[in-house]
């Protein structure tokens, strides 16, 4: 039996796509015979990542609490994969974005006097990410070809795509119906108001929408439906386990 260790970054009171991802990869060890523990690490606010990259770093994943050996770690998201352990694998999520892809739409939401600051801190942050991903990984993975490409792009490393397996469910197809089903958490991310202004088209008058998830954009979302006279064409689930 070996002891594995699942680490991932969390915000305070964030749930995201990564944890669920997270309480998969830590059933399947366990179904197999393994023991396997979910460790979450700090992932602190703007201007505050280099504490929350030190305390990856520090964090001792070597031994449980009860004093076993940890045989393997597994690291997800940033700054999880600063942690150190000799048989560390890390499964990317995502970099932090907003130094990365996201850069251009972030930076023209700060001042100009914190785009510098920011600017400084991409810096150090993408030469830190670099350096752990050659130094602190044995094998670097991630979880589709985009962050593949941008691992690529901006810190010269190559990796291997692994696509999440999705979740072991009763699935079943009865019959086609005439609505969308559109679930994420509910952030400026992931643009779901687009969805909303798609079926506000006159070519969409017929279809109905179901939205699935809960996040910050709700309350918006919901304005935004009323607006574009979506009424009894829309319906807002809320979190789904």
């Amino acid at each position: 039996m070996s002891v594995i260790t699942i680490v991932t970054s969390a915000p305070p009171l964030t749930q995201g796509g990564h944890l669920v991802l997270a309480r998969s990869l830590e059933r399947a060890p366990v179904e197999a015979g393994h023991r396997a523990g979910i460790v979450t690490t700090p992932s602190n606010r703007f201007g505050r990542q280099g504490p929350a990259y030190l305390a990856n770093w520090l964090t001792d994943v070597g031994m449980t609490g009860t004093g076993e050996r940890v045989d393997q770690v597994i690291s997800l998201r940033f700054p999880s994969y600063a942690v150190r352990h000799p048989a560390h694998v890390c499964w990317l999520v995502h970099t932090m974005r907003e130094y990365y892809d996201l850069w251009d739409r972030f930076a023209a939401g700060i001042s100009p006097q914190g785009r510098v600051k920011e600017s400084i801190r991409r810096t150090f942050i993408r030469a830190g990410d670099t350096y752990f991903f050659q130094h602190h990984v044995k094998k670097l993975f991630t979880i589709s070809q985009a962050v593949s490409d941008r691992l690529a792009r901006w810190n010269r490393v190559q990796s291997e795509v692994l696509h999440p397996p999705p979740p072991q469910r009763d699935y079943r197809c009865d019959a086609y119906g005439d609505y969308l089903f559109f679930t994420s958490r509910l952030s400026p991310l992931k643009r779901p108001e687009l969805v909303l202004r798609a079926l506000a088209r006159p070519e969409a008058r017929g279809a109905r929408l179901v939205i699935g998830g809960d996040g910050e954009e709700r309350p918006r979302l919901e304005l935004l439906a009323r607006e574009l006279g979506l009424n009894g064409r829309v319906s807002f689930t809320g979190h789904l386990s």
